[in-house]
């Protein structure tokens, strides 16, 4: 740098390194030969009361060399990295490929199935990959419009919505794992709710009318598929009912909403497949699984685990 600039430089850059990287940590002003030196005068310049001496230059000078001493060292530049090329021979074969993972994919809540681009998405999806069922919650849901009453207090049931569902993910051949979930509120025991749409969790405050409207579905899906396409979906009682974030009811009652269920799917559907949980931990399972074999109807075809399957051998255990 030529002699001319350097004073120059350093005046108009001091003030930029002596903020944070003055020896010690110390603060302004700083002295420096002597001299005090405050921001304003290393950054704009000597002002008219402080005329810059050789003593005072050096000072400056001497004070830039102190910072510069002390700034941490900057790191080496990293060296240019070359390309990395990977290469894969997608016709070629070379092992056995589980395809447990196709078994069944989640997909949120029911009503938003009844979107154009949920569908179009769903079209790519299996176009791309291919799922052999799908998973949602929310299926009895209001925003479903399948189950109101009266002024009397007597069921009204509408599956115009779940019609259009279905007949979506058949087009698409993709079979519906079906969540009967959650509770229709003229149906509920209790105002919790879940997620922002305000899922009702609680229990039906009328078994009998529980029993009804599962009756009326799976009547309703039998008269429009036909028997032999719904006896190969699966049917689920409920989501994670051991979370009280999902079911607000003990498991007692959860096991009572089972029996009624299961009881009322089979009534209809006497090859239909009816399981569950899809408890979130292992004890509940178990504790299912037992309290079940004391019952008339325990799960058939499929584990409570069935939802998400984790390896092949659960999915041939299914298929069967």
């Amino acid at each position: 740098m030529p002699r001319s600039r350097s004073l120059f430089y350093m005046q108009n850059t001091c003030s930029d390194l002596v903020d944070s990287r003055t020896p010690g940590g110390g603060k302004w002003p700083l002295r420096v030969g002597g001299v005090f030196l405050s921001p304003n005068d290393v950054s704009r310049g000597a002002p008219s009361d402080f005329s810059m001496t050789p003593m005072r230059t050096l000072a400056v000078v001497a004070a830039v060399f102190v910072l510069v001493a002390f700034a941490p060292a900057l790191p080496p530049p990293a060296p240019a990295s070359s390309p990395r090329e990977i290469t894969a021979d997608v016709a070629r074969v070379s092992g056995s490929h589980s395809r447990a993972a196709l078994m069944v994919v989640g997909a949120g809540r029911a009503n938003e199935g009844l979107r154009a681009d949920w569908q179009a998405q769903l079209a790519l999806t299996q176009r791309e990959i291919g799922f052999r069922y799908i998973r949602f919650h929310g299926l009895l849901d209001d925003d479903m419009g399948v189950y109101t009453e009266d002024t009397a207090g007597n069921p009204r049931y509408n599956f115009q919505y779940v019609d259009t569902l279905f007949d979506a993910l058949l087009a698409l051949h993709i079979r519906p794992f079906v969540e009967l979930s959650f509770m229709p509120s003229k149906l509920a025991s209790g105002q919790k709710t879940v997620f922002w749409y305000k899922a009702n969790i609680s229990p039906p405050k009328d078994m009998d009318k529980w029993a009804g409207l599962i009756r009326a579905l799976l009547a309703h899906w039998r008269q429009r598929y036909g028997e032999k396409e719904i006896s190969q979906w699966y049917f689920e009682v409920w989501n994670e009912p051991d979370l009280k974030l999902f079911f607000d009811g003990s498991f007692d009652q959860y096991m009572d909403l089972y029996r009624v269920t299961a009881t009322t799917i089979k009534a209809v559907c006497p090859a239909c497949r009816v399981g569950g949980p899809a408890a979130a931990q292992g004890p509940t399972e178990r504790r299912l699984l037992t309290t079940s074999r004391r019952t008339t109807c325990p799960p058939t075809s499929f584990p409570p685990t069935s939802t998400r399957p984790r390896a092949g051998t659960s999915i041939r255990r299914q298929e069967r």
